[in-house]
């Protein structure tokens, strides 16, 4: 029937990219990202861990996706998500704090005409998309983890480039550059006129849509007189109850919300503060040279001790 195409014909829309409200979302999974999410950094476990670039080889990574061109490029409209001291086994700090002497930051990026944002909240990441991970402390020299690992989170919202044309013909869209690719122009060809946001050109279809159910079962009122008590059963609800009620103004964007963490910051401030467990030389050596003063002071009070037993 009729009726059921322009039904498949609206779930086709909405299932649509181009009329997707998008929201950026992220997850921190053991081994390599889906094809279509984009890395952002990987660590080297999901609390009290190093970190690396995407190109590392440790086993958690945190993969990020639901938005159109999203890339992990520090080029064009992009924010820096972690300013790291290495490309792998390095610490962190806030992006917008100055880089460290190797100039390694991990970033995010829209396409021209997007936007993202990166913020870094206590206790957790409202006003934003989502969590991306969290940190032992602010603003640097930061081990990492998961989004419940510690109380200071980094947050993430991004949104895709409004499609606008102002006249027949192509629009071409500038698709920013990954880590180790250069830049392209993807034609788009454009059949109207004037195309607004996805967000009214949904609106546009839903009214269309529904028109065209309520012209379906007028078609249906008028040839099926003879069934009086299905038309009294059916068609009224069809006619005075909205198939489909959407307000411009009640569509907003999705906020994660996320479950606050324990109380961990001062214990876990205190381990990122001395390298505990240690995962590297230095971290070794560190605490061979602790271990050592420790057991000449003690050795230094214990004569002491004698010292005054003997008086």
């Amino acid at each position: 029937m009729l009726i059921i195409r322009k039904i498949i014909i609206f779930l086709f829309i909405l299932a649509s990219p181009s009329f997707v409200l998008a929201s950026l979302s992220s997850f921190i999974i053991t081994g390599a990202c889906s094809a279509g999410q984009v890395t952002v950094l990987k660590m080297s476990a999901t609390s009290n861990a190093h970190a690396g670039l995407s190109s590392s080889s440790y086993p958690i990574s945190v993969c990020v996706d639901g938005v159109f061109g999203l890339s992990d490029s520090c080029f064009g409209t992009f924010e820096t998500v972690l300013k790291l001291s290495g490309s792998t086994n390095a610490h962190g700090r806030q992006g917008g704090q100055a880089d460290y002497p190797s100039a390694t930051n991990t970033c995010l990026s829209v396409p021209l005409g997007g936007s993202i944002s990166v913020g870094y909240q206590v206790g957790n990441c409202s006003g934003f998309d989502t969590t991306l991970a969290s940190m032992s402390q602010f603003p640097t020299n930061a081990h990492v983890g998961d989004a419940n690992a510690y109380l200071n989170k980094i947050c993430a919202s991004a949104n895709e480039p409004p499609i606008v044309a102002q006249q027949l013909g192509s629009v071409v869209w500038p698709s920013l550059p990954s880590s180790n690719s250069s830049a392209s122009m993807v034609p788009i060809t454009i059949s109207e006129s004037v195309i607004s946001s996805p967000k009214s050109l949904l609106l546009e279809e839903i009214s269309n849509l529904t028109n065209l159910l309520e012209e379906e079962v007028f078609l249906i009122t008028n040839t099926r007189e003879e069934n009086s008590n299905l038309s009294s059963a059916i068609i009224p609800t069809l006619l005075n109850e909205p198939i489909i009620n959407v307000n411009s103004n009640e569509i907003s964007e999705i906020n994660l919300q996320e479950e606050i963490s324990p109380n961990r910051g001062f214990l876990a401030t205190a381990f990122a503060a001395i390298d505990f467990p240690p995962q590297d030389f230095l971290d070794w050596s560190l605490w061979t040279t602790l271990l050592i003063v420790i057991l000449f002071s003690l050795r230094a009070l214990w004569r002491v001790f004698k010292k005054i037993r003997t008086k």
